[in-house]
C-alpha cells in the first residue's frame, strides 16, 4: 500500500506540473492547428495500434513504454508530449523501465530548454514553468536559486500564481528567502487581487490574526468570501467562524452583555489556534462591568496566574467576590479554598491582606443563606483562623448550617460543643479534660482523616496534659510526633523519644512496644541512626511482662526461632 501511495503521488505531482508547463511550452508554441500525420504504426511494438493501447491500459510496461514513444515521435498518432509524458512516466514509475525513463528525461530536458529560451525572452508564464522546473529538478539540475529568480521575474510581469509562490516563500523563509510576513502580504495581495482563491484565503488569514497587518476582520472577511466564493475548501469552512465573531462584535459593541461576554470566550479559545488573550479580557471586563457573574468569574480567577504580580490582583480578586456574592457557586468555592484550606491549589498562594478581604466576602455570602460558607466560617472563628478566636461566633455559624440541613454542620456541631465543654474545663485546669481534649482533635473535629488543624490542636492539648504528667498523653505526644505530624516545626523523633520513654518508663505498655519496634527497626535521632537489639529486646521484656499480648506474641516467636533455627 506504501508502494501504491508513493507512486500515486509520484505520478500526479508530475502530471500537475506538466499540466503547466505544457501549456506555457508545447501547447503556447503555435496557434496554428497542427495537421495529423498519417498513420504510421511501427510494426514490433504491439500486434495492433488499439491492442497496443488496450495492454498499456491494463498495466503491460512495455505497451506503455511503447505508447508514450508513439505521441513522443507522432508515429500513427498526432505528437503529444504531454500523452506521451504520461505513459513514460507510468512505465517507469510503476514498471522501472529503464528505457521510458530516459526518454522521459530527454523530453523533460528539450521542454525545459524551450521554456528557458521562451522566458529570457520575458514571457511571464515560461518564467513561471521554468521556475517550477528549476524547483523539482525536472528537466533541469535542481537549483533553489534559479527557481526563486525566475519566480520573482514572473511575478514583476504579473503572473499571480508565481505572486503566490512568492508569497509562500517570504512567509515560510523558503528557497534562499528570508522569513518576511510583510512581504509575504504584499505578493498575496497581489496575487488575490488578480483572483487567486489561495492567495485570497491566505491574505483572509493574515487580516484576521494580524500578523504583520494591522488585525482587521472586516477585511479578513473581504478576502475569505472572495476565496469562499470561488469553492476554496478552508475558506468555506473558516469563513462561518469569523462570521458569527463578527455578529458577536456587533452586538457587543452596542452593549449586549451575553455578546460581550461570548465574544470574549471566542478571542480566549480562538479559532483554529488564532488566539487573542488581552482582547478576550477586553470584552469580559465589559460584561463583568454589567454584572455578567461568568465574566466576573473569569476575571477573577486571573488573581491565580504565578506570572501576574501581587499589586495587579486587587481587580480580579474584586470581580471574583462580585461573583462569589451573587452567588456563583465556583466562585465561592474558590473564596473558600483560599482562605482556609491551604491543601487546595489556591490557599499557599493568598496573603493575609487579601484574605482579610476574602473573609469579609466570606461573611455576605454567609448572610445570604450559603450552608457551606456558614459551616466554614464556624471553624475559622471557633479556631482563630486568621482571625481572632471565637468560639461563640464559630458555633453560631455553625448552628445555622445545620439547621438548614447542611449534613457537614450537622455531624460537626456535636463535636465542636463538646470541644468547647472540654476547652473550658482543661482551661480551668482539669488534666484529663485536656487529654479528652486531645483525643477528641486526633479523631477529627472538622473532617475525618482530621485536618491540619485538628491535629495541630491534638498536638497542642497532649503536649500540654503530658507536661502535667497524664500517662496517656505522654504516650500520645510522644507517637504523633514519631510520625512527624504535618505541623511545621513540632514533628520530630528527639521529642517523641523523650516523652515515650517517660511513659514506658512508668509502665505504659503500649509505649513500651513501639520503643522495641522503633529500637529494632532503627530511626534517625537529630542528625544520627540509632538501631540498639539489646535496647529494643528490654523494652520488648518490658511490654510483654505487664501483659501487653502483641509484645507476649512477638517474645514467643523469638523464642521459638531460637529454638529451632532454620537450616
Amino acid at each position: 500500500m506504501k508502494i501504491l501511495l508513493w507512486v500515486l503521488s509520484k505520478l500526479a505531482a508530475r502530471a500537475a506540473l506538466w499540466a503547466v508547463l505544457l501549456f506555457c511550452g508545447v501547447a503556447c508554441r503555435s496557434s496554428i492547428p497542427r495537421a495529423p500525420e498519417p498513420p504510421v504504426f511501427e510494426q514490433g511494438s504491439c500486434e495492433t495500434q488499439e491492442a497496443c493501447r488496450k495492454a498499456a491500459r491494463q498495466g503491460d510496461v512495455e505497451a506503455r513504454y511503447r505508447l508514450g514513444i508513439m505521441y513522443r515521435e507522432g508515429k500513427g498518432v498526432a505528437k503529444d508530449n504531454a500523452e506521451a509524458m504520461k505513459w513514460l512516466s507510468l512505465a517507469s514509475v510503476w514498471g522501472r523501465h529503464p528505457a521510458a525513463k530516459e526518454a522521459l528525461e530527454e523530453i523533460e530536458r528539450e521542454e525545459a530548454n524551450r521554456l528557458q529560451k521562451r522566458a529570457e525572452q520575458g514571457e511571464a508564464e515560461a518564467q513561471y514553468g521554468l521556475s517550477e522546473l528549476y524547483r523539482r529538478g525536472q528537466g533541469v539540475e535542481k537549483d533553489e536559486a534559479q527557481a526563486a529568480q525566475w519566480c520573482s521575474e514572473a511575478a514583476k510581469q504579473g503572473h499571480p500564481e508565481a505572486q503566490y509562490r512568492l508569497g509562500e516563500m517570504a512567509y515560510n523563509g523558503t528557497q534562499g528567502h528570508a522569513r518576511d510576513k510583510a512581504q509575504a502580504a504584499k505578493w498575496y495581495t497581489q496575487a488575490a487581487k488578480q483572483g487567486h482563491t489561495e492567495a485570497q484565503y491566505r491574505l483572509g488569514l493574515m487580516y484576521f490574526w494580524g500578523t504583520e497587518l494591522i488585525r482587521d476582520e472586516a477585511e479578513a472577511l473581504r478576502w475569505l468570501r472572495k476565496a469562499a466564493e470561488a469553492e476554496h475548501r478552508e475558506a468555506q469552512r473558516f469563513l462561518p467562524k469569523v462570521e458569527a465573531r463578527n455578529q458577536l462584535r456587533e452586538a457587543a459593541e452596542q452593549g449586549d452583555v451575553k455578546a460581550q461576554f461570548h465574544l470574549g470566550v471566542s478571542y480566549s479559545q480562538g479559532i483554529d489556534g488564532a488566539r487573542d488573550e488581552a482582547e478576550g479580557l477586553i470584552w469580559h471586563r465589559r460584561a463583568a462591568k454589567q454584572g455578567h457573574i461568568e465574566a466576573q468569574r473569569v476575571w477573577g480567577l486571573k488573581y491565580f496566574e504565578p506570572e501576574r504580580p501581587q499589586k495587579d490582583k486587587a481587580e480580579p480578586l474584586k470581580w471574583l467576590k462580585a461573583a462569589a456574592e451573587q452567588g456563583d457557586a465556583e466562585a465561592q468555592q474558590t473564596l473558600r479554598w483560599m482562605y482556609f484550606e491551604p491543601r487546595k491549589p489556591y490557599g499557599p498562594q493568598v496573603p493575609r491582606e487579601d484574605k482579610a478581604e476574602v473573609l469579609k466576602s466570606l461573611k455576605k455570602i454567609a448572610e445570604q443563606g450559603d450552608t457551606e460558607t456558614q459551616c466554614q466560617l464556624g471553624w475559622i472563628y471557633f479556631h482563630g483562623l486568621w482571625v481572632q478566636t471565637n468560639e461563640a461566633e464559630g458555633l453560631k455559624w455553625m448552628k445555622r448550617a445545620a439547621q438548614q440541613g447542611n449534613e457537614k454542620a450537622q455531624a460537626i456541631l456535636p463535636r465542636l460543643e463538646e470541644a468547647k465543654r472540654l476547652s473550658r474545663s482543661a482551661r480551668e485546669g482539669a488534666l484529663e479534660a485536656s487529654f479528652q481534649l486531645g483525643m477528641l482533635y486526633m479523631k477529627g473535629v472538622y473532617s475525618h482523616p482530621p485536618s491540619e488543624e485538628d491535629e495541630a490542636e491534638a498536638l497542642k492539648w497532649f503536649g500540654v496534659a503530658a507536661k502535667r504528667g497524664h500517662l496517656g498523653a505522654q504516650y500520645a505526644f510522644g507517637k504523633m510526633n514519631i510520625e512527624n505530624v504535618a505541623v511545621e516545626g513540632v514533628g520530630n523523633n528527639v521529642v517523641a523519644l523523650r516523652w515515650l520513654k517517660k511513659a514506658a518508663s512508668r509502665g505504659h505498655t503500649q509505649a513500651q512496644f513501639l520503643l522495641w519496634h522503633l529500637y529494632s527497626q532503627g530511626f534517625e535521632h537529630g542528625v544520627d541512626e540509632i538501631q540498639d537489639e539489646a535496647e529494643a529486646l528490654k523494652w520488648l521484656r518490658l511490654s510483654a511482662k505487664h501483659g501487653h499480648l502483641e509484645a507476649q506474641e512477638v517474645l514467643q516467636r523469638m523464642k521459638n526461632e531460637e529454638a529451632h533455627p532454620n537450616p
